[in-house]
């Protein structure tokens, strides 16, 4: 007879993933297991979630303990040979994981720990990540447990003499408990091998790892360090490789502590890591940010964006104090490292150019004056022109060249005097915005007023968001004030679009997003029966001014409860908007919209009239174009079209090039700000 598995699952208000966990245990290939509900006192609706299951399970209660209480409750209950633990919001993948995890040990009886892969997912079940670490830790020995530490409780099934051998999970930790496990099985000589086969969905959440980077956290995580290198017996290589390891976990708690935004604490954990790096070690910002940036990948499959790192206060104070240097203007001047160490002058300008080439507060000269209270006021939306410009403010200088972010804004309202000191501007708006349409804000209006043209003898350069825009600007300008085109930066989401979620939504929408420079009532002309007709719109008294200048201007009467409206949402109701429903855009002009942007990082499909800069971002091929509201609607309710455009977005060459970090750069290799001097 087959060996008998219990399969541990601790929960704590957990009752929205419960069923999704047990479920994915019913359906396991092997049949001779028990499911064990270790329930640690929640206070959510578990119990009646788990009602429909009780004839299938053994439920137990206990008062909260933390979750390694509850699996070594698990452990003491269960009457299985072999035990294997499932948290209540993860969930097994495949069918045969008990299977196949019984047939290792059964082919290879001295085993006590059979491992295997695991795909991250986010909370909707959507995958974000495959794990499989048996490349990077081929061998599960007691070096890779302490190196490594590729430990994940839920992808895991252990022989239960093994677990009653080294006394359980420690309970007094409350990270890492499984590494510690892991490694004091190691010590004791449990064999452990890899299923080289993903199992188990890793649940990615508000309540995982990333997300709870606290500094009791970092207590588990130098507890458990220091019950290692503590040991009598602990052999002669792992010894060698200490300082490294304790380099690596200091720096993944701060990085944990990065992206909770504690940054004081990130900053401190890193300021520990310097007492195990040695100190003739020319590359240490560069180790922290290889770190960080390999956690980043690994965690969320996203690079690092290392500009938001390198612009906070803490770090700059961070770097000043591992490298005793003096900021004067824009010239970085490194005394020395620290008095021990005397470094003549050639290791300190190697110090100094390793750092100009690959830290982004190091690599560009300051030459910008920015207004620091305006640089918010560039609209509500989190990604829109504030991120973009935030960026550069590390190239703030008190004495550098003035910076117009929006000249068509600052010289329409702000300015009454012309420049008369050097300055740079980006301009916005294209040149075909309808004369109602704010049109004392277009190009032409700005080009025409005395301002301008007096400020144009001092202006240094001119940037514009697409190379459409840009040719149109050489031609008014003539090529007496350099032009650059940029990209527009966006930010990256984790809740992307699925075409799960997108078929699955009994409510599915086509979304018109923004307002400016859009054709505002396009959207109730659009012929479409499949999906429900919604506006994103703030009821704000100037852009209900603009839809009524639209009615007027093309005598429209608009039936208006043919469209639902939907007010300004938080950030996490428009990431769960774009992510199950797709988007219309019909604009009369653009440089860079903002919306498409969005779309394009999120793989959400947004249909949008084939415009010259809208192609730039989109691409020529770009399936979702519309010339006619009928082909707008035949293409919205074609979903195999859908799905065609979502799989065009997800592998769309530009993303690499929409983050704030490749704005940054851009700008600042520019020709106009190569140029400019302070």
């Amino acid at each position: 007879m087959n060996s008998k598995v219990s399969v541990v699952i601790p929960t704590y208000n957990c009752d929205r993933y419960i069923a999704e966990a047990i479920e994915s245990v019913l359906h396991q290939t092997y049949t001779n297991y028990e499911i064990l509900v270790v329930d640690d006192g929640s206070t959510d609706k578990t119990r009646q979630s788990l009602e429909p299951y009780i004839g299938k399970i053994c439920y137990i209660y206990q008062e909260n303990q933390g979750v390694s209480a509850a699996r070594n409750r698990g452990i003491k209950e269960a009457k299985g040979e072999f035990i294997a633990f499932l948290d209540a919001d993860d969930y097994f993948l495949l069918p045969s994981k008990l299977a196949d995890q019984v047939a290792c040990f059964k082919q290879y009886p001295k085993l006590g720990i059979v491992h295997s892969g695991w795909k991250k997912v986010n909370h909707y079940g959507e995958a974000i990540l495959d794990i499989e670490r048996w490349y990077d830790s081929p061998t599960l020995d007691l070096k890779t447990w302490v190196s490594q530490q590729p430990a994940l409780p839920s992808a895991m099934m252990f022989r239960k003499e093994w677990l009653e051998r080294v006394g359980d999970f420690d309970v007094n930790l409350t990270h890492l408990e499984d590494v510690d496990l892991a490694i004091r099985l190691a010590f004791e000589g449990c064999q452990a091998t890899w299923l080289k086969k993903i199992t188990v969905a890793y649940r990615q959440h508000d309540n995982s790892a990333v997300a709870q980077g606290t500094v009791q956290q970092a207590k588990s995580t130098i507890l458990v360090l220091n019950k290692v290198f503590s040991r009598l017996d602990l052999p002669k290589d792992l010894r060698q490789i200490e300082n490294s390891v304790r380099i690596g976990n200091l720096s993944w708690v701060a990085f944990c502590l990065y992206k909770n935004q504690q940054f004081d604490a990130m900053a401190d954990y890193l300021k520990q890591s310097l007492n195990y790096i040695d100190r003739k070690n020319k590359n240490i910002v560069l180790l922290w940010i290889e770190m960080f940036n390999t956690f980043s990948r690994n965690f969320y499959g996203q690079f690092l964006e290392i500009h938001e790192i390198t612009v906070l206060p803490q770090w700059k104070k961070l770097i000043a104090d591992v490298l005793n240097f003096q900021p004067r203007n824009d010239i970085y001047r490194i005394n020395s490292l620290n008095k021990d160490n005397k470094n003549d002058l050639e290791e300190i300008k190697s110090i100094s150019n390793i750092l100009a080439q690959n830290t982004t507060i190091f690599h560009y000269p300051q030459k910008l004056k920015f207004n620091l209270s305006l640089l918010s006021n560039f609209g509500e939306h989190r990604s829109g022109w504030s991120y973009a410009i935030n960026s550069l403010k590390c190239l703030q200088n008190d004495s550098g060249i003035l910076v117009e972010p929006f000249v068509e804004n600052d010289f329409c309202w702000w300015l009454k005097k012309p420049f008369k000191k050097p300055w740079i501007g980006f301009v916005h708006n294209p040149q075909n915005m309808p004369k109602w349409f704010k049109y004392n804000q277009s190009p032409q209006a700005l080009f025409s007023s005395k301002l301008w043209k007096e400020s144009l003898e001092s202006c240094k350069g001119l940037f514009c968001l697409s190379q459409y825009h840009k040719l149109w600007l050489q031609e008014q300008m003539g090529f007496d004030i350099p032009i650059a085109s940029l990209i527009h930066p966006t930010e990256t989401p984790n809740i992307k679009f699925s075409m799960q979620r997108f078929l699955a939504n009994c409510d599915r929408k086509i979304v018109q997003v923004g307002w400016w420079l859009r054709k505002l009532h396009s959207i109730y002309y659009l012929p479409v029966n499949r999906l429900r007709k919604s506006m994103l719109k703030l009821n704000k008294y100037y852009i209900n001014e603009m839809f009524e200048m639209e009615r007027k201007e093309f005598n429209i009467r608009p039936n208006l409860n043919d469209v639902e409206i939907i007010d300004r949402l938080p950030e996490a109701e428009y990431d769960e908007l774009l992510s199950k429903n797709i988007v219309y855009l019909d604009l009369y002009d653009s440089s860079a919209n903002n919306a498409i942007i969005e779309c394009i990082v999120r793989n959400t499909p947004v249909l949008v009239n084939p415009l010259p800069a809208v192609i730039e971002y989109l691409g020529k091929d770009y399936p979702l174009y519309f010339n006619s509201h009928n082909e707008a609607a035949r293409k919205a309710e074609d979903f195999s079209l859908i799905q065609e455009t979502h799989e065009y977005l997800k592998s769309h060459p530009i993303k690499e090039k929409l983050t704030a970090e490749y704005f940054l750069k851009s700008f600042a290799e520019s020709k106009i700000y190569q140029n400019l001097t302070v």
